[in-house]
């Protein structure tokens, strides 16, 4: 049944997502240990506020009930952060990637198919994370969280990885494909002048 899917999927990039001219030269699946690994300090964080919220429940619970809100709201968020992690482990099981010689497509597979298209000029930073045994990670774009201090000044308050291909077998075939794809530094001119 996987193996029909996977044909399945593929035929359907092939078919309705390819450009002419444009060609699958890698492709794989995310492992779902290594996805739910992608935001576990989120579920860390989880887990304290329902231990928190949990005790703080039960020790006010007899005393008035309107003290144990504060408790019911914790253990509400720490579930709501701990969710992530099942979330991500999940949707592992419906995700496959392609890189082509074109762009990189991570197509995920629930009731409907969406693809997500991520172009050369898109790529930000490649990262290869890799295990002695080949598997790992490749990270390539990232969002920055710019926010500013009461004097209005621009201060980063965060930089964490969007995108990348999760706990893939062949992480060194996987950067090797997306590397391509990236545009040589002397072709990315920031503000050269027009001819």
């Amino acid at each position: 049944m996987n193996a029909d899917r996977d044909a399945a999927i593929l035929t359907y990039v092939e078919n309705a997502v390819l450009n002419e001219g444009e060609k699958i030269v890698w492709r794989g699946r995310p492992s779902p240990g290594a996805c739910a690994r992608i935001d576990l300090s989120r579920t860390i964080f989880g887990v304290i506020f329902i231990i928190v919220g949990g005790a703080w429940t039960l020790l006010v619970i007899n005393a008035h009930v309107l003290m144990t809100i504060p408790g019911v709201v914790g253990l509400f968020y720490g579930v709501r952060l701990s969710i992530h992690t099942l979330t991500y482990y999940l949707k592992a099981g419906h995700t496959y990637y392609a890189v082509t010689n074109r762009r990189i497509l991570i197509i995920t597979a629930g009731r409907s198919i969406s693809v997500d298209s991520v172009t050369g000029v898109e790529i930000k930073e490649l990262r290869r994370l890799e295990k002695q045994d080949g598997t790992g990670t490749v990270t390539f774009r990232y969002k920055v969280t710019v926010g500013e201090d009461q004097y209005g000044v621009r201060k980063f308050r965060s930089v964490g990885f969007k995108d990348g291909l999760w706990g893939v077998s062949d992480v060194a075939g996987a950067a090797r494909a997306i590397a391509v794809l990236q545009p040589a530094v002397e072709d990315v001119k920031p503000n050269a002048p027009k001819e």
